[in-house]
């Protein structure tokens, strides 16, 4: 790791790694109320703050009000459902006014619970704030930067990359007042119990604002993820060019043969043919009826493709859409009140049941991988079996939750929680059972990762942090990628190369795909 010390203007460094105190200056001792050194910091060990425990050290020895910058790492030991806030650090300014500077998840609440606030100095309106998805077990880089005059500005930065910004105008040669107060409020006059609950690593303050490449920089040196790149037998990478097709072309024998000689041309090697589209099969099933117009198949047509795909060295990895629903029919899994298109998730008996379609292509055929597609519950069924499920699973009202949602769309975490089961419940389930059948089978998902709250139940960073997802397809569908988005979940994952950008040839009109010019 970069030893970061070496920056210029670098006013204080603790890295937590043997003992209390920062490791720049030298013998500057942090006051403890708690706190415990553990193994499995971002690099070496790293600070745990239960709720009570702080660190304390004078202020006047990291920051100025003028200009600087702080950077640390937080792995949180709480999840968004729970009613506290939780300050990462905060401090007083000697100014006769209350004025104070903190880094928090959550203030200024009810309102301000869902989102991380930056707030240089309450007293000039000097504060930012972003919806930020902080996930348990998690390590997650923040920073922010302040710098006054008439251009002032401060920025607020998530995992090397600038989320928020506003204007800074604070008064000259303003000292701050008293101690910084490192896992709590108490540096505030709004102190509430706020306690980080959480672990931290790799504290450092400059006295000058570090641009956004520095930043990026210091959060790239400090991320310990090893990123292992899949190699052939003769150490060469291993790319992987894929190609997902919503078509039934290659149902018949000329059109895999045409399908796979033009992709191979084209230089792919995965092939994703979509094989359950919410209407039927497009193999012969024992779990569920073909897709209509295809009454019978005299001939396997999975097994003819994957066949002739296999002959021309191109991976096969079936697409399933696991929510979408375009026929009437399994009346018991949806009722009116279901999201229109769609399977209810919340009911076990249509996990189980596609849970068991996915496994009946994996057991059957010569995969090379699997493929899950509408991964998520499209929304929130208000029938009386989810009335009633989620009454049983919380002791809560779902449609009195559901009118509590933000103005900005985020659902009430209770519901987040329900809809984050069921749809990972199916991710857990096909995964574990499907590559105990098939070892080395591949699972990837299409999904669109976001830093904020998902109210459908996509968790694609944590299905692939947690293993039971081997590749997220970023379904980046516009004519201008959204390349920083994308680039800024990367660095969520622990292997970033897991997320990977899949783009479209089409646009929809009126619902229907059209292709799109070159």
């Amino acid at each position: 790791m970069e030893d970061i010390s070496r920056n210029k203007g670098a006013s204080l460094i603790a890295r937590f790694d043997e003992a209390f105190q920062a490791d720049s200056p030298a013998n500057l001792e942090f006051k403890r109320n708690g706190g415990e050194i553990i193994e499995g910091g971002v690099s070496g060990k790293a600070l745990l703050l239960k709720k009570g425990s702080f660190l304390t050290l004078p202020a006047k020895k990291a920051v100025t009000s003028s200009s600087g910058s702080v950077s640390f790492w937080v792995r949180p030991n709480w999840s968004d459902e729970g009613p506290e806030s939780h300050t990462f650090m905060s401090f007083g300014w000697r100014d006769g006014r209350k004025g104070y500077f903190a880094i928090s998840m959550g203030w200024w609440e009810p309102k301000g619970k869902p989102f991380l606030f930056f707030v240089a100095n309450n007293q000039v309106q000097a504060h930012v704030h972003k919806r930020v998805r902080f996930d348990p077990g998690e390590w997650t880089h923040l920073a922010c930067t302040w710098d006054s005059g008439p251009k002032g500005s401060i920025r607020l930065f998530v995992n090397g990359f600038r989320v928020a910004e506003g204007k800074y105008r604070a008064p000259a040669n303003l000292d701050p007042e008293g101690d910084i107060f490192i896992g709590s409020d108490r540096g505030a006059p709004l102190a509430e119990n706020r306690w980080a609950d959480c672990d931290l690593d790799e504290l450092a303050f400059w006295q000058r604002p570090l641009p956004d490449e520095e930043v990026f920089r210091v959060y790239r040196a400090q991320d310990s993820r090893v990123v292992s790149l899949p190699r052939d037998s003769e150490g060469r990478v291993r790319e992987m060019r894929a190609i997902f097709d919503e078509g039934q072309g290659w149902m018949s024998d000329l059109g895999a043969r045409r399908t796979v000689e033009r992709i191979k041309r084209a230089g792919f090697n995965l092939y994703s043919p979509n094989v359950w589209h919410g209407a039927g099969t497009h193999f012969p099933s024992e779990k569920a009826p073909p897709a209509k117009g295809w009454p019978a198949f005299p001939v396997d047509p999975l097994e003819r493709l994957i066949r002739i795909a296999h002959a021309g060295g191109i991976e096969v990895h079936p697409c399933f859409c696991v929510a979408l629903r375009q026929r009437d029919f399994f009346p018991g899994f949806y009722a009116p009140e279901t999201p229109k298109d769609a399977f209810d998730l919340h009911r076990p008996a249509f996990r189980v049941f596609m849970v068991d379609l996915i496994l009946e292509v994996v057991r059957r055929y010569d995969v090379d991988g699997i493929n899950l597609d509408f991964i998520r519950t499209m929304g929130t069924c208000t029938c009386a079996y989810c009335l009633d499920a989620y009454r049983n699973r919380f002791g809560r009202d779902l449609k009195a939750d559901l009118a509590k949602t933000e103005p900005d769309g985020i659902l009430n975490p209770h519901i987040r929680r329900w809809h984050d089961e069921a749809v990972g419940e199916i991710v857990r389930e096909v995964s574990t059972q499907a590559k105990k059948i098939r070892p080395g089978l591949i699972v990837s998902v299409d999904g669109h990762p976001r830093p904020d709250p998902n109210g459908e139940g996509r968790n694609e960073i944590k299905w692939a942090n947690d293993g039971h997802v081997d590749v997220i397809f970023n379904m980046i569908y516009g004519k201008i990628p959204d390349f920083e988005q994308h680039h800024f979940m990367r660095r969520r994952l622990r292997n970033p190369d897991q997320l990977v950008i899949l783009l479209a040839n089409m646009d929809f009109i009126n619902r229907k795909p059209v292709s799109r010019d070159p």
